[in-house]
């Protein structure tokens, strides 16, 4: 099973209509579950690093919470989205997420405008980066699906890869 925690929901029409396009090629061959949090609310018009931190911290045990109530801690697999994680080819995604995922659940957290707060990075087993760039957390979340997609593809040998 592969769990994505997500801040906020997806806005966009066109990026929800993607992610479910990689959903329904997925469907009955790997389960994915997404839980959403809604954001904490950013009062500061001017990036306040104070405000920002709070908010961050807000996300962050809101999301700690979701982990304890599913996570085994031999059984799952936590993986963090940041720009500083590690970044892999999608050959090597496809090895990490499919051989791992026989033998344990996947958790990925996704967070919100200002990234996350670094109690969830360092619970984390996995820190990955899709890109040094930086993108909405809506975009994210179809990269990351798209990845998960690409990588059964790869698993499975089926055509879509190449």
């Amino acid at each position: 099973m592969i769990k994505i925690i997500a801040i906020d929901k997806i806005k966009e029409k066109s990026i929800k209509e993607n992610i479910q396009i990689y959903l329904d090629r997925l469907e009955n061959r790997q389960k994915i579950s997404i839980i959403e949090i809604p954001p904490a609310k950013y009062y500061n018009t001017d990036n306040d690093l104070t405000m920002i931190e709070k908010a961050k911290t807000l996300e962050a045990e809101k999301i700690i919470k979701s982990i304890k109530s599913f996570k085994n801690e031999k059984n799952t697999l936590l993986i963090v989205l940041d720009e500083s994680g590690l970044q892999y080819n999608s050959t090597d995604f496809s090895r990490l997420i499919f051989e791992t995922n026989h033998q344990k659940d996947l958790i990925f957290i996704i967070g919100g405008a200002y990234g996350l707060s670094d109690s969830v990075i360092k619970k984390a087993d996995i820190v990955l980066s899709l890109s040094k760039m930086t993108f909405t957390h809506e975009m994210i979340r179809l990269f990351l699906i798209e990845q998960i997609y690409r990588g059964y593809a790869i698993y499975k040998n089926i055509k879509y890869h190449h």
